[in-house]
């Protein structure tokens, strides 16, 4: 894949992988791996404990951002005395070119993981040109 057809918006900002946002939620960059084969790119993000309720996938011009929340549920019984399972956010986007169909992405998520499956357009798809005697 070329570097230049989906990049991560957050690359250049901190390499800080989780920022305190507030006492009793984190936000956390999401671990990614993006895989391409000659019809499509497949996203996959890591986000631990989010479903399909809490996670939000837009895409605005050419950026895509993912966004998703967890919270973690206390033991009915039980005073806490250490944690670190509480609310936590997601956010991560990324710069896609426009040789994606836009109209065919779709998103799954699974077991906190999210798939993202990104069709090629037809026209960015390697063609074999018939090569002719002149």
């Amino acid at each position: 894949m070329n570097t230049h057809q989906i990049n991560d918006q957050n690359s250049n900002c901190c390499e800080q992988a989780k920022v305190e946002h507030s006492p009793s939620m984190t936000l956390t960059r999401p671990n990614v791996d993006l895989y391409e084969s000659e019809n499509m790119y497949t996203l996959l993000v890591e986000m631990p404990g989010v479903d399909e309720t809490s996670v939000e996938v837009q895409l605005e011009k050419e950026v895509l951002t993912i966004e998703g929340e967890s919270r973690m549920g206390k033991l009915e019984g039980y005073h806490l005395i250490a944690g670190d399972l509480g609310h936590r956010k997601y956010q991560r986007s990324f710069r896609i070119s426009d040789d994606i169909n836009r109209q065919g992405i779709d998103a799954v998520i699974t077991n906190g993981v999210l798939r993202l499956t990104m069709p090629k357009s037809a026209e960015s798809k390697s063609q074999k040109l018939e090569v002719r005697q002149g």
